[in-house]
């Protein structure tokens, strides 16, 4: 058989092939039988016959080329599913992961929340907490307070006890106390009411107060105590009991500038460091007869000039009996030849010694010691136990 040119250029060349070989096996031409029993292999009867067998041939091979080719496609077909039903899967996969790490990354993120908002509401709630505790602490204080100034907390008058105190016994307390020295402290406080915490004013360490009126509240002596016209409580642990002896400051005392400044003090027109200057320089030891005293302050003349002097800085000469105190150097003190920082050393009187004073000047005391007599500087020294409380 013969195959056109448009037939053999759509076959591929294994098709071609395997064409060729099935034709040379079948021939051009097939032995038919003649009605006289002889072979006829007549050219016409043999063309047909090849015709017929060639379009057999070439219809098998063209349904097996369909049946492979539409097996070829379905394969392909089939792998094309099988991909997109894979990448479906790996895309619903990758899904399912993305949608696990997003919800482990809002956990965390929500963990990270929660940990960060805790700290939050505990540093409220504490605060909450604090302020209640201060407000409950302030009412309990205000109460106290206001009960202790209205006399509705129980104390008693002592009338016995420490040795230094038992003396004072008779109502009012005609006594002296002394307001102890300190390095930690300057000048001593003196507060509103026995066990108060209102401070109202300090009493100038290493002078004479007067004592009105001692209490025990709440197993602590307080005292009560006026310095100048200026009063006030204070513990007992501030004080030292000099003597029942009046030798405190009060009108009609002598009295001397105890601070040691290069400028000194002022003189004032009233009683009130905001009034009217009347007398500046006042240097340490220039002495004044204290004419009336009003709340710390005490009103002088001198050379026909009148005026007030903060008795903070003032001194007086209550007895003849000293302590040196210096509280600057466990050496002590100088003993001058004469009253005055610039005269000759004669020796040194140690801290503590108790000395009796023969003889006052501006600010200076004249003692005996070793053998010597010399000056002591006041200001270095305190008032000391008059014999009756030794």
């Amino acid at each position: 058989m013969q195959v056109n040119d448009k037939q053999e250029k759509g076959l591929s060349p294994g098709r071609r092939r395997r064409r060729s070989e099935r034709n040379n096996k079948s021939g051009f031409f097939k032995k038919t039988g003649s009605p006289d029993g002889k072979t006829d292999s007549g050219p016409s009867q043999v063309k047909e016959d090849g015709k017929e067998a060639a379009g057999r041939e070439y219809k098998e091979t063209a349904d097996r080329d369909q049946e492979e080719a539409a097996g070829r496609d379905q394969a392909k077909a089939a792998g094309r599913d099988r991909e997109k039903a894979a990448g479906r899967d790996q895309a619903k996969a990758a899904g399912r992961d993305r949608k696990e790490i997003s919800k482990k990354r809002q956990g965390k993120s929500s963990g990270k929340d929660r940990k960060e908002k805790k700290p939050v509401p505990g540093i409220f709630s504490l605060l909450w907490s604090l302020l209640g505790v201060l407000a409950l602490v302030a009412a309990c204080l205000g109460t106290w307070q206001y009960m202790k100034e209205h006399n509705m907390v129980q104390r008693r008058t002592v009338t016995g006890g420490q040795a230094d105190l038992e003396k004072l016994d008779v109502e009012p307390y005609p006594g002296t106390l002394l307001a102890k020295k300190s390095n930690s402290l300057d000048g001593v406080p003196f507060y509103s009411g026995p066990g108060s915490s209102e401070q109202t004013g300090l009493f100038p360490e290493g002078k004479c107060i007067q004592v009105t009126e001692f209490t025990e509240l709440d197993d602590l002596r307080w005292v009560h105590a006026s310095y100048c016209g200026l009063d006030g409580w204070l513990s007992d642990k501030y004080v030292l009991v000099l003597t029942r002896e009046a030798i405190y400051i009060k009108p009609g005392t002598l009295v001397y500038v105890n601070a040691m400044t290069e400028k000194g003090i002022q003189g004032y027109a009233r009683p009130d460091m905001a009034s009217e200057v009347v007398r500046s320089g006042l240097l340490y030891g220039e002495e004044f007869t204290v004419e009336e005293l009003d709340h710390g302050w005490g009103r002088v003349t001198d050379q026909g000039e009148t005026f007030w002097i903060n008795m903070y800085f003032m001194g007086s000469y209550p007895s003849e009996y000293w302590k040196v105190e210096s509280l600057r150097s466990s050496e002590g003190i100088n003993l001058r030849q004469e009253p005055d920082e610039h005269s000759k050393s004669l020796g040194k009187v140690p801290e503590n010694q108790e000395v009796l004073v023969l003889e006052f000047h501006k600010g200076w005391g004249r003692v005996e010691y070793g053998g010597l007599s010399g000056w002591l500087k006041l200001s270095y020294m305190s008032p000391d136990k008059l014999p009756d409380q030794r």
